[in-house]
């Protein structure tokens, strides 16, 4: 009985440096691996130890219940403490489950079988981390996408770039994330007397990008930057606005542009192109999302030009 007590409290001793681990990668701005899968991994395996009773029988049901429970806990904590805001947790919840799962059973297991009576079983295993670091260090580096989206429009050459080179409102009715937080356009327009393209965004913010190509009938061509690449997103959280690490330095557009193909004389092809950079691993996740939000956002542009030239079109009848 004492030595089942003495592992409870190594179990919850671990656990808690798991959190205080999880914690400290937060503050330090360290997106990776270790953060989105090594850690969840060990906090519901010693989560899944400490929930287990050695003496009942195996009941699947029962333990994806208490996983389910577990999960919901550790999100809110991550919300109550401010560790992170509501967008990110969702974003990052489909590649944290595989771990936090596969780690709550392997806790389950450990308590089951003779591996859990071994003190140092459930403290060796805190070597995970460094091994996770450093794998993570060899495979850091920023990494570069490029996004390319159309849309075919039964309007000339002309009138499409009549109308990029005016003001143009972009649609209300948008996509989830867009409303919830995720930086949006809401209008642009070409400043001819100082070569800008000036886009206001949802978050009541506004940019002045430098245009480095602006060929009458043929492209617009941006160049934003570190410097003038809008925060990714507005994070939702109890206590308001939340400022989180990644929001700055970890995401940024190298240049974006929107350039015409002429398909005849009354339908022009509209290309709106991205080239961004960003520094989060799994890399090959994060640019999975990173890549559909783009998309998304390049829907969402070509179709309110779509929207404000049928409504103009509509309007000359």
């Amino acid at each position: 009985m004492k030595k089942q007590r003495s592992l409870i409290i190594i179990a919850a001793t671990t656990l808690i440096t798991c959190l205080f681990i999880f914690y400290s990668l937060l503050n330090s701005g360290n997106y990776g691996w270790t953060l989105f899968l090594t850690v969840p991994f060990l906090i519901f395996l010693y989560a899944g130890y400490l929930t287990t009773n050695k003496e009942s029988s195996f009941a699947f049901g029962r333990l994806i219940f208490i996983w389910t429970l577990v999960l919901i806990g550790f999100c809110g904590l991550l919300l109550l403490l401010q560790f992170e805001g509501a967008i990110c947790i969702a974003l990052a919840a489909p590649i944290i489950i595989f771990p936090s799962l596969f780690g709550f059973f392997i806790g389950y297991i450990i308590k089951k079988t003779e591996i859990g009576r071994k003190t140092y079983s459930l403290i060796i295993l805190l070597g995970i981390i460094p091994i996770s670091q450093w794998f993570e260090h060899l495979n850091e580096g920023v990494i570069n996408s490029n996004i390319s989206t159309s849309i075919t429009l039964n309007y000339s050459q002309q009138e499409v770039w009549d109308l990029l080179n005016k003001e143009v409102i972009f649609n209300k009715d948008v996509h989830f994330l867009f409303q919830q937080g995720v930086t949006l356009p809401t209008k642009m327009m070409v400043s001819d007397s100082t070569n800008e393209l000036i886009v206001y965004t949802n978050n009541n913010d506004y940019l002045k990008l430098p245009l480095s190509i602006n060929d009458s009938n043929k492209s617009l061509v941006f160049n934003p930057g570190l410097e003038n690449t809008p925060e990714p997103m507005k994070e939702l959280s109890p206590y308001g606005n939340f400022d989180a690490p990644h929001l700055h330095d970890y995401f940024w557009i190298d240049q974006g542009s929107f350039e015409l193909e002429v398909v005849d004389k009354t339908t022009a092809i509209i290309h709106a192109k991205t080239n961004y950079n960003y520094k989060i691993g799994p890399k090959f996740y994060w640019k999975f999302i990173s890549d559909q939000i783009i998309d998304l956002l390049h829907q969402h542009v070509l179709h309110s030009i779509k929207a404000q030239l049928d409504y103009t079109h509509t309007n000359q009848k």
